[in-house]
């Protein structure tokens, strides 16, 4: 269902527009972050095509306002893909290793699930938005609900990345992290993954 929706937020305005009623204005966070809103990787593709895939998921978050950096030889956070043939159901998936107390990533393995995708037929561009899904889990951003207009829609295909996706990405980064090398913490992987979508259900 699809509402109009006009708020207000101290002494602006936000214009009028077209709202889908189960997505959330601004995509939740998880509870790991970078200390700004910028972060290397190093791209472990060995095709050109997912190079491709990737670069272009880099570049739209790049263009709203996240300003991943490309490593020259590593980096704590890595992009891939996996031949995930044992698991159709999965998109991709985010490996985040970071500390509980202070929400510090302490690593990021990012990664397309190859096989799904083939068997599923996902265009290109829909591997992008599925790229662009997993760097927001790298970034700090959790799901959005359900059938959102949300690139972090936990079965999404279709949406790159969203003004409610912007806004998530805002709030989590709106000052820097205070980060210690005295931090202490227990310190844990999460693996947040991305569901299938089949072309029919879109």
């Amino acid at each position: 269902m699809l509402i109009f929706g006009v708020g207000i937020t101290g002494s602006n305005f936000i214009q009028a527009n077209q709202v889908k009623a189960d997505t959330d204005y601004i995509t939740p966070s998880k509870p790991w972050r970078y200390k700004y809103n910028s972060a290397y990787y190093y791209d472990l593709s060995t095709s050109s095509y997912y190079q491709d895939v990737w670069n272009s998921a880099i570049n739209s978050w790049i263009s709203n306002g996240f300003y991943w950096q490309k490593a020259s030889n590593s980096s704590k956070t890595t992009l891939s893909s996996y031949d995930g043939s044992d698991d159709l159901s999965i998109a991709g998936k985010t490996n985040t290793k970071y500390n509980t107390s202070t929400g510090q990533i302490i690593s990021n393995q990012v990664l397309l699930n190859r096989a799904a995708l083939t068997a599923y037929g996902y265009s290109k561009s829909e591997r992008v938005n599925v790229a662009e899904h997993e760097l927001g889990h790298a970034l700090g951003l959790a799901h959005n609900e359900p059938d959102s207009i949300s690139v972090m829609n936990p079965a999404n295909r279709s949406y790159s990345i969203q003004d409610c996706d912007v806004r998530g990405m805002n709030a989590i980064y709106s000052t820097p992290a205070l980060f210690s090398v005295r931090d202490s913490g227990d310190i844990i992987t999460v693996t947040t993954y991305m569901k299938i979508v089949p072309k029919s259900n879109r």
